[in-house]
């Protein structure tokens, strides 16, 4: 015989909302830190910060800075090398990752939610603290590199680059490409330079899931420095397309 089929109506008592509803929060400290909250029952968090420049904040020397920097996000700080840095991340099961596009670079870090303090204190550091030597920025080169050959070889990234030159205008912030005309000639000076300009706390938007407001902020506010605060300048780059 072949199993029959009952219609077994629902019950009206059976709740069909989640068990548990993600709340997102938002609010922005003192030294000009944004925060953005995704609060859920997690045994890992993720972290994003998130800094407002890009490559349309580079000076005409500068250009290439903004993804040389995603590229040695990790590199090192004032305080111990990359290795070191890294090493201490991996001990305490946190992986890393760093980003960047016209408008914003991007570090990222997943951690147990045990270590969310230690990996606050990293990454922040890794932000706001520079490596100590600029040998660390001049080594990633040749990683970063890797992306100027995918460009060559790449039609979707070529085209991503010509339609934000038609839209925006060759030269403009939005227009201008990602990349520099030539990678090995630009310097890491002029690299240093857009960082001191642009990674400062109120350019910072730190996105967190599994982890409720209060205790992003309680965590930021150990380790971001108030006197970081600088005024945001304004980039404008009207849309030219059509």
């Amino acid at each position: 015989m072949y199993p029959v089929a009952v219609d077994m109506p629902l019950s009206s008592s059976v709740d069909a909302s989640p068990l548990y509803a993600p709340t997102i929060k938002g609010s922005t400290l003192s030294n000009g830190a944004s925060i953005v909250a995704r609060h859920s029952r997690a045994d890992n968090v993720s972290l994003k910060f998130v800094l407002s420049c890009g490559s349309r904040a580079e000076l005409f020397p500068e250009k290439g800075a903004a993804h040389l920097l995603a590229h040695s996000a990790f590199a090192g700080t004032q305080k111990e090398s990359g290795l070191r840095l890294m090493r201490s991340l991996e001990n305490h099961g946190c992986t890393v990752g760093a980003s960047a596009n016209r408008e914003q670079i991007v570090f990222s870090v997943n951690t147990p939610a045990e270590f969310v303090d230690f990996a606050m204190e990293k990454v922040t550091e890794a932000v706001f603290s520079p490596p100590q030597f600029s040998h660390a920025i001049e080594e990633r080169k040749s990683v970063a590199a890797l992306d100027y050959d995918t460009l060559k070889s790449c039609p979707q990234t070529a085209l991503t680059e010509l339609l934000h030159e038609a839209a925006y205008g060759d030269g403009t912030p939005m227009g201008s490409s990602l990349f520099a005309s030539d990678l090995k000639k630009l310097e890491v000076g002029d690299v240093m330079e857009y960082r001191l300009r642009n990674f400062k706390t109120n350019h910072l938007t730190i996105l967190a899931s599994g982890l409720a407001l209060d205790s992003v902020e309680l965590s930021a506010k150990k380790f971001l420095d108030p006197a970081e605060a600088f005024p945001v300048a304004n980039i404008p780059s009207g849309f030219m397309g059509g």
